[in-house]
């Protein structure tokens, strides 16, 4: 008797899948009023690219997220912010900080010099960072809002392009059907996004 997978792919199965469209109907029914719910009452978690902020990168064994929490308080810059500790392709130990409210490059560059002054103390003399080594990347409010513009225009003459492609190529109700299905998995999508927090 042959396998399961070898008659799946031999199209030698008779299951009836079109008995249960009942009950996918009603989980889609039920997913879909569960991602526009999440989208509604969370939102999606946007990045510092769309919000606007700075991301300091402090190579650093000695410096902790205690530290960097302190020099964030200094600035008054701590609601937003996200603290981790990474380590790169070479074994670096780098402190990754997300500081959302900290959007002008000029204070970007007192608060990277505050940060290597953090990491180097109580740091060997031969373990100790100069402020260039600070790596900084700050994004400002109107770039992230600009790059927000953008992504729903793409997403939008995206959707407009497939829905012509498929009413050329396809009856207009499958191509209805076609678009149906597509808004519907963009729509699980991003509420999964928004349930599991994923940063977009």
């Amino acid at each position: 008797m042959s396998s399961t997978p070898k008659r799946l792919y031999r199209v030698q199965t008779d299951f009836d899948f079109t008995k249960l469209w009942r009950w996918m109907l009603l989980v889609s029914a039920v997913s879909v009023v569960v991602s526009v719910l999440a989208l509604a009452f969370a939102g999606l978690n946007l990045s510092i690219d769309f919000r606007g902020g700075a991301v300091f990168e402090v190579p650093s064994e000695h410096m902790t997220e205690d530290d960097a929490l302190a020099v964030l308080t200094d600035f008054d810059k701590v609601g937003g912010s996200k603290i981790q500790q990474v380590t790169d392709s070479e074994g670096t130990t780098i402190l990754r900080i997300q500081a959302e409210k900290a959007k002008d490059v000029n204070e970007s560059t007192d608060i990277r010099e505050a940060l290597a002054k953090a990491a180097n103390e109580g740091a060997p003399a031969d373990q100790q960072i100069e402020v260039g080594d600070v790596g900084v990347n700050t994004v400002g409010p109107s770039w992230g809002e600009a790059i927000t513009r953008d992504a729903v225009k793409a997403l939008i003459v995206f959707l407009i392009v497939i829905a012509g492609y498929l009413t050329w190529t396809l009856e207009s109700r499958m191509a209805l059907a076609a678009m149906l299905s597509v808004g519907h998995d963009v729509l699980l999508t991003l509420g999964l996004y928004a349930i599991f927090r994923f940063e977009v």
